[in-house]
């Protein structure tokens, strides 16, 4: 007849104690390991009986197998009892082949299962939150419906896997390769797709919300997102998110980016004429020698941006903020600036109310650009090209202009100080408000002698 179990953690059998101790020398390594090999078992249906396996037989987290029972760590109990607990229960360990086929809830929360083989495996409907899954291989798992919340998927293997209507909020899958897995309705509200692999998956119906998604690898992405927020954007099958790799990007129609934050994306080379950037934040940005013709970055953040050697021709920078920013070499053909001024707290930043600090011009092309209420302090325009260039309002301080072209613009109200060595400047249009050193004569600036720096 089997003896009674005891309910007292303080009269377990020296030996039942020996047993708590070595395993929780083991610690979570060994709950590990024993809950894969328990998968296998239940990945493999004809291998063996889980009953007939001791390794098969698996606990809650917090709890301790003892024999063929479960109980509680002897500190947790312990702890109970000085909580007013008067026993500290045992109830049988279950294989986890019975339990998962009996528990569609299918329960891993919580567990370690780092380096995990389950290539293939079926695991619909899985509850995998808060473990630990990285470096997992999941490649080609049926996984619809499961459950990843705020579960470590760093650096796994998802390739191919069935993950449809799958539940990843704010999981991590930093470095993770979703090559060619299945999206479809799937949950991804602030994810972590950092270095993440996501080439050929479907994304139909899929929930992009609070992604961070920097230098995401993309291409050939299937479907349409249900919710896609500012965090991102999709374009020709790739997934535009921060300091995304796209030079020489080619989008067959002009791109609508409004209000998206793109930070630090680089689009060097890339064809996106009478593409939309309004709004957006592309603090950082790399659009060197891109063709950006027609394009709008109407009230847009470009601080510290590349514009250098890029096609700007009748391009809007309306009221946008250029903090740093570079345009050396750009085509700024018919350009409009109006009111490019500061947006937000720059006064702190830049001296007076100037919205841009230091942007280059160097060589710049601003024949017919529509400049009217520009401000600039410091900025770099040695050897730009102003020609009918409309400049009225504009304020520019301690602007370098020296050998630059300002033959017939109009300078009308407009304040000019700096350095204007070499300039090239005849039927000038208007009345400018202050050329600080320097006064307008038949149409020409030049040196007002005497005149107070």
């Amino acid at each position: 007849m089997r003896p009674p179990q005891r309910d007292s953690c303080d009269s377990d059998s020296h030996e039942s104690k020996q047993r708590a101790h070595a395993m929780h020398a083991q610690g979570r390594y060994t709950r590990s390991l024993l809950t894969v090999l328990s998968m296998a078992v239940l990945l493999n249906p004809g291998s063996g009986r889980a009953e007939d396996n001791p390794d098969a037989l698996v606990c809650k987290p917090g709890e301790q197998l003892k024999g063929r029972a479960c109980a509680m760590s002897e500190s947790d109990c312990k702890l109970r009892k000085r909580l007013g607990g008067v026993d500290c229960p045992q109830t049988p360990a279950k294989p986890l082949q019975v339990a998962y086929q009996n528990d569609r809830r299918r329960d891993f929360r919580g567990l370690n299962l780092r380096g995990a083989k389950l290539s293939k495996a079926y695991l619909q409907g899985a509850d995998f939150s808060t473990s630990d899954l990285s470096g997992a291989d999941l490649s080609g798992a049926t996984l619809p419906t499961a459950v990843f919340g705020e579960t470590n998927l760093t650096g796994a293997n998802l390739s191919g896997a069935n993950l449809s209507q799958a539940q990843l909020r704010a999981a991590n899958l930093t470095r993770a390769n979703l090559s060619r897995a299945n999206l479809t309705l799937a949950q991804l509200e602030a994810a972590n797709l950092t270095d993440a692999t996501v080439t050929d998956a479907v994304v139909t119906g899929a929930t992009f919300v609070r992604l961070k998604a920097m230098r995401v690898k993309s291409g050939g992405l299937k479907g349409q997102p249900a919710l896609l927020d500012s965090s991102c954007a999709l374009a020709e099958g790739y997934l535009l998110a921060p300091e995304v790799d796209l030079r020489g990007f080619t989008p067959k129609a002009p791109l609508n980016l409004t209000g998206k934050s793109l930070e630090g994306i680089k689009l060097k080379g890339a064809m996106l004429k009478g593409s939309i950037f309004a709004k957006a934040m592309l603090r950082r940005a790399d659009f060197s020698e891109a063709n950006l013709e027609n394009a709008d970055f109407s009230q847009t953040r470009l601080d510290s941006a590349s514009l250098a050697g890029a096609n700007l021709t009748d391009t809007k920078f309306n009221g946008a903020y250029l903090l740093g920013a570079s345009f050396e070499g750009a085509t700024l053909v018919k350009t409009t600036f109006d009111s490019a001024t500061c947006v937000s707290s720059c006064g702190k930043d830049n001296p007076g109310d100037a919205a841009l600090n230091k942007p280059r011009f160097a060589r710049t092309n601003f024949t017919d650009a529509k400049l009217d209420g520009l401000q600039i302090s410091f900025g770099r325009f040695n050897g730009a090209n102003f020609t009918r260039a409309n400049l009225s309002n504009a304020k520019l301080l301690e602007a370098d202009f020296s050998g630059a072209n300002l033959t017939n613009a109009n300078l009308q109200n407009a304040v000019f100080c700096g350095v204007l060595t070499g300039l090239v400047s005849s039927g000038i249009q208007g009345t400018p408000k202050s050329l600080c050193m320097h006064k307008l004569q038949n149409g020409s600036i030049v040196t007002a002698r005497g005149a107070a720096p």
